[in-house]
């Protein structure tokens, strides 16, 4: 099972309220259980504080084990699920699942990039991880359910790799059976 991305009109760059658009493709070599096909838009900052060379009576000890503080935040989370499509208010029960017969298969997305930050889907998130985890009795997962000042979207940086970098990226995750792992590109 081979899963990838294909966007309709691939730029070099996109901006806030643009729209990105595309489909998810997926090659089946045999037939195959799949749950559900979702993509996500996302972004992320990532930073680092590099320490300021330091006197060397203040340096570690040459063994000492230190680390370097590193801070990562989503700054955009949006989901759609593709497959199957239906009203996601009636979101599949766990454990259920559709056979996809070989071949190929494709699966249209869009998204608008809003204009200020979006840490989270509240909708997505209550739906899908109430038919995900009540079958199993599990404390629903609370996840990206912090509270953030919202700022306009800021651009990708890449300039200062491994301090500062700030990336957005689609995801497009074929989720099969509980024991099966699920296929991502």
């Amino acid at each position: 099972m081979l899963v990838r991305i294909d966007l309709d009109d691939p730029r070099d760059f996109y901006t806030n309220l643009d729209f990105i658009s595309g489909r998810v493709i997926l090659d089946l070599t045999r037939d195959e259980n799949v749950s559900a096909i979702r993509v996500k838009l996302e972004g992320e900052s990532r930073t680092v504080i590099v320490p300021q060379a330091r006197r060397p009576s203040l340096d570690p000890l040459p063994n000492q084990h230190h680390t370097i503080p590193t801070e990562n935040h989503k700054i955009l989370y949006k989901v759609s699920q593709v497959f199957p499509t239906q009203d996601p208010v009636a979101a599949p029960s766990m454990g259920l699942s559709y056979t996809l017969r070989a071949g190929q298969h494709e699966y249209p997305f869009r998204f608008e990039i809003p204009l200020n930050n979006d840490c989270s889907d509240p909708e997505f998130e209550q739906i899908y991880y109430k038919s995900r985890f009540s079958n199993f009795g599990l404390v629903e997962v609370e996840q990206l359910k912090y509270n953030h000042v919202k700022r306009v979207l800021p651009p990708s940086l890449m300039e200062f790799p491994g301090k500062a970098e700030i990336k957005y990226f689609i995801k497009a995750t074929v989720e099969r059976s509980i024991f099966k792992e699920n296929i991502r590109s």
